[in-house]
């Protein structure tokens, strides 16, 4: 079920994106490849939770997305945990987070 309502956020994204002028406006091919890369992955996870002969689908599209994530903005995915931990060891260790009380 929590699938199915990550493909309806996919999907709802997607349309306001593109329904919506000033979005539209700000919008990027790459913005819509990744989106419908995730979208597409996660439908075919839930697709392969109720139809197990969907899991060569479910293979490929793993392949995809992540020959794809180097390359898109996608990427913010992975390097968001590297960043947050390369600056609470770095700004930690110089003493210019606040202090713990």
């Amino acid at each position: 079920m929590l699938l199915i309502a990550g493909v309806l956020g996919g999907l709802g994204l997607f349309v306001r994106r593109y329904a919506s002028a000033p979005l539209r406006g700000l919008s990027v091919p790459d913005d819509a490849i990744a989106n419908l890369l995730t979208t597409g992955f996660v439908a075919l996870a839930a697709a392969r939770l109720r139809f197990p002969a969907a899991e060569p689908a479910l293979l490929a599209a793993a392949v995809l997305l992540l020959c794809y994530v180097p390359v898109g903005k996608i990427r913010h995915c992975v390097f968001f945990f590297i960043s947050r931990r390369h600056l609470g060891r770095h700004f930690g260790r110089r003493g210019t987070f606040p202090l713990r009380h």
